[in-house]
Formats: C-alpha cells, sequence, structure tokens
C-alpha cells in the first residue's frame, strides 16, 4: 500500500463521503506519525465520537434526513448515523461530545477529557473535517 503522500490522501478525502469513511481516513493518516500508544488514545477518543454522534447526532436532523436515519436504523443498523452522513457534521458535534457526552455518559478521566481535546482539535483542522 502506498504511503499516505499528498496525491493519495487527497484522492482518499475525495472518496471518503460518510463519517465512518472521514474517521477512518483521519486515522489513517495519524497513524503514520503517532506512537502505538498515542494512537490506542487517538482509536478510543474516535470510538467514543461515534457511539456519541451515532446516539445523539439523530436529535440534529430535519425530517428528510431523519426519516432516512429512521429508516436505516430500524433496518437494524445502530450506526446509521456514521454510515448515512457526511463528516460535515462532525465538528458541529464536538460541543456536545466534549461538553455532556464525555462528562455525563463516559464520566471520563482528566486524562482522557485532555485526549478528548487532542483529538478533537487535530481532526478539526485535518482537511476531511471540512470537506462536505
Amino acid at each position: 500500500m502506498e504511503a499516505l503522500g499528498s496525491t493519495w490522501h487527497h484522492e482518499l478525502v475525495a472518496e471518503a463521503v460518510s463519517i465512518n469513511a472521514a474517521l477512518d481516513a483521519f486515522l489513517a493518516d495519524q497513524r503514520q506519525r503517532l506512537s502505538e500508544r498515542t494512537m490506542r488514545n487517538y482509536e478510543y477518543v474516535v470510538e467514543l465520537l461515534c457511539d456519541s454522534l451515532n446516539g445523539y447526532g439523530p436529535n440534529t436532523l430535519d425530517k428528510a434526513d431523519e426519516k432516512r436515519w429512521r429508516k436505516a436504523y430500524d433496518a437494524g443498523d445502530e450506526e446509521a448515523f456514521c454510515h448515512l452522513f457526511g463528516p460535515e457534521r462532525i465538528v458541529d458535534h464536538f460541543g456536545e461530545f466534549l461538553g455532556w457526552f464525555m462528562v455525563r455518559k463516559v464520566w471520563a478521566s482528566q486524562e482522557l477529557l485532555r485526549s478528548a481535546g487532542t483529538v478533537t482539535k487535530k481532526l478539526a483542522s485535518w482537511p476531511m473535517s471540512t470537506t462536505t
């Protein structure tokens, strides 16, 4: 597999239309520069972010998107939000993720909250987070 050079990276970004695909691409890119331990933290934070998006993201949908999401969810796709919608919804969810989900649902330690802040900051500045 070719290393994540700029050409390959941009092709990957262009093809990454779902939240899941965007986050997979982000993690693949970070894997090139991070230690194993730090990478495990990134993967865990991204997993929690997906849990939060899948659980609470549907609350932000308009009627048409909610109907689309509901159809997939009722068909058994519990991760429908991250499968159906694009990465433009990720950054808008950071406030709820960091300020509510991590504190109230995960009961995150200070160390995990710091890691989540670092990962979300990096994700917000990563090109995929602004791709529509």
